[in-house]
């Protein structure tokens, strides 16, 4: 046999099959351009040289690993509903004689095909509209418009190998399954029904166990930090409890609406609950993937928006003044050395301080176990901050005139309830606590509460004693810093003029300091929210093109499957009309389960969502409920479109009609 009549072969089953494979091509040439587009703004050197561009940079190169790692597992699960559609012409192929050979060259010309397609296709749209989504980004983040264009070759080999590499496992997996299988099962296995599924008590326990394990770590979860590490943990169990119980306990539902003869024997549930019964285990793995893809695009698309509407929220609890000015050094300095420099410069450029705060301090990281502060440091949730400050500033800051003797501390903040009558730091230093307050001034509040954290106030002639013994016990260079940080009351654009202003008074001075100018973090703080924003969409975009897809690939599954039943529902007397209402119930029932789903994962997800977005410095509640609101919304609304799409076709199909 030719290998030219293999192509055409192959060819030909595209084409009268093109209601399956037309959505997979578009799938995967949509996969691929966007995989493209990522990767040539993620080296767009337009974009690197922005400024905030290097923190994009790195959030779309995120971006590329998620897209690339989930267009493969993506493109492999629906590759499998048109190789089960398949099989049924494969077998007939078979029964006239072809081999398992000529079966699995036919299905290799099919793959490279449809390979050929999406990767050619895809980076083709994908070369169109890079620029576009080049400019459109700068846009986004106030950033000016460049004009060169140019594709790496190397991006496009690597983008095309990935993807070939796809489609080779995919067409593997297609020939194992003509070898594996005899003509008779490929020609059942498109039209084979399944049995009723068994209402497992026990799969049904788990499945709400691992939703209501997954919801506690969700709800319960305190320190930004943990939700961090916990958040796969109970991404992991949701996903597993979702299908527990969409598959059995569905069939609990399905079995109890059976048993209630009042409501079963009506012609529209009668032929509603049995088929939804009969398909139900293949259904319940539909459904999942749906419910858990939808509640992606809900998650992904209301975190990166709430980031980039909460852009200006976030900039000013990272940096709550206008301009902050940091001096460090070994032993406790005078307050004047660095205040009488900044005043001096202030006075010059005719500008009063707003909201002054000045204040010496010296911190670490620690973990309390008993009364005792042991020095540790890392990335961990368990581990808290600690702020050493001398008790005249204390008084100046709060105007208490509160005294203490030697050996004697003040402690505030969260940590504060938890000390005895004292506390030890490790390496000698203890102190009588002789008064605890969770509450602290104002000035000292960290809206994000990222880790738990303990203020303690000593006398002034203790801070380079207890430095001292930090130092050594830690081996970290432990410096006392002299901060001062005010508002300004002048525009955004005289701000840096101000700060050069001071930078030269302290140079002069003999001061080597750190200065912080709350605008100039603003195009950094632009460039990452808006790389977040972006990503977001494009993400949100694949998901949602998967879901639809997986909706459409359900019901032309499940259509040409139901076509001989209802042809003879409608011989023993069913109208049209009660067929369109079968439908129309059926669908109801199985398409607002995902999204009821989605929308319930969505709830309990949100505090954990609102502690990993401070990480981000965004701790606005009321902006990312109104924000994830707004997203299921519109979801939604797209999701009933869909909805009626779809619904229309299985009618039609199951009917008798053409799609």
């Amino acid at each position: 046999m030719k290998g030219s009549l293999y192509a055409r072969l192959a060819l030909g089953s595209i084409r009268k099959n093109r209601r399956l494979y037309l959505p997979y091509l578009l799938s995967g040439c949509m996969m691929v351009a966007v995989e493209l587009i990522l990767g040539y703004l993620t080296g767009d050197p337009a974009i690197r040289a922005m400024p905030g561009g290097a923190s994009m940079c790195m959030v779309l190169a995120f971006g590329v690993v998620v897209m690339a790692v989930f267009s493969v597992i993506f493109l492999l699960y629906s590759s499998s509903f048109l190789l089960k559609q398949h099989s049924r012409e494969l077998g007939l192929y078979a029964m006239l004689g072809m081999s398992r050979q000529h079966l699995a060259r036919i299905l290799l010309w099919e793959t490279l095909l449809c390979a050929a397609f999406s990767i050619i296709g895809g980076l083709v749209l994908g070369t169109l509209l890079a620029k576009a989504f080049q400019l459109g980004l700068l846009r986004l983040c106030h950033a000016q418009a460049a004009t060169g264009f140019s594709l790496s070759p190397s991006l496009l080999l690597d983008v095309s190998l990935i993807f070939a590499v796809t489609y080779t496992i995919i067409a593997l997996r297609g020939v194992v399954h003509v070898y594996r299988s005899s003509p008779l099962a490929l020609m059942r296995s498109s039209r084979t029904g399944e049995r009723p599924p068994r209402a497992h008590a026990l799969q049904a326990l788990a499945g709400a166990a691992a939703l209501l394990a997954g919801y506690v770590l969700a709800v319960t979860v305190k320190n930004p930090m943990i939700a961090l590490t916990t958040f796969f943990i109970a991404v992991l169990l949701v996903i597993l409890g979702t299908s527990l119980c969409f598959r059995s306990g569905s069939a609990y539902v399905l079995a109890a609406l059976q048993a209630n003869g009042s409501y079963y024997y009506h012609p529209e549930h009668f032929i509603s609950v049995s088929g939804m019964r009969y398909r139900m285990t293949r259904c319940a793995s539909s459904l999942t993937v749906i419910c858990i893809l939808s509640t992606m695009v809900l998650v992904t698309l209301s975190c990166s928006a709430c980031l980039y509407v909460g852009v200006d929220d976030a900039l000013r609890t990272q940096y709550k003044h206008e301009i902050d000015i940091s001096l460090e050094s070994q032993t406790l300095p005078d307050a004047d050395v660095l205040l009488a420099p900044v005043e001096a410069a202030l006075a010059e450029a005719g500008v009063q301080p707003e909201n002054a705060l000045a204040c010496r301090s010296f911190g670490f990281a620690g973990r309390l176990a008993g009364d005792t502060l042991y020095l540790e440091d890392g990335f961990d949730g368990s581990l808290c901050v600690v702020a050493v400050i001398p008790l005249s500033d204390y008084n100046a800051i709060t105007g208490e005139g509160a005294v203490l003797a030697p050996g004697e501390a003040l402690a505030l903040d969260s940590l504060a309830p938890k000390l005895g009558d004292g506390v030890s730091i490790e390496g000698g230093s203890r102190f009588a606590v002789t008064d605890r307050r969770t509450e602290v001034p104002d000035v000292w509040k960290d809206g994000a509460d990222i880790v738990e954290s303990l203020i303690l106030v000593l006398c002034d002639g203790e801070i380079n004693a207890c430095a001292d013994s930090v130092r050594a016990a830690s081996g970290r260079a432990i410096l006392i810093s002299s901060d001062y940080a005010f508002d300004t009351g002048i525009s955004a654009e005289e701000q840096p003029a101000l700060a050069s202003a001071i930078a030269r008074r302290l140079e002069d001075a003999g001061l080597n300091v750190g200065l912080k100018v709350r605008e100039a973090q603003r195009s950094d703080f632009w460039g990452t929210f808006s790389g977040f924003l972006f990503l977001g969409v494009m993400l949100s975009a694949a998901f949602l093109c998967a879901a639809v897809l997986s909706m459409y690939d359900k019901q032309i599954t499940e259509g040409y499957e139901d076509q001989a039943s209802f042809a003879i529902m409608l011989r023993v007397g069913l109208s049209l009309e009660q067929a369109r209402t079968c439908v129309n119930a059926q669908m109801r029932a199985v398409f607002l389960l995902p999204l009821l789903g989605a929308g319930l994962h969505t709830a309990f997800a949100f505090p954990m969502l609102s502690k990993l977005l401070m990480l981000f410095g965004l701790t606005n509640i009321r902006l990312l409920t109104l924000v994830t609101l707004a997203c299921y919304a519109v979801f939604a609304v797209f999701y009933t479109v869909v909805y009626r799409i779809t619904s229309r076709t299985y009618y039609r199909l199951v009917t008798g009609g053409s799609p």
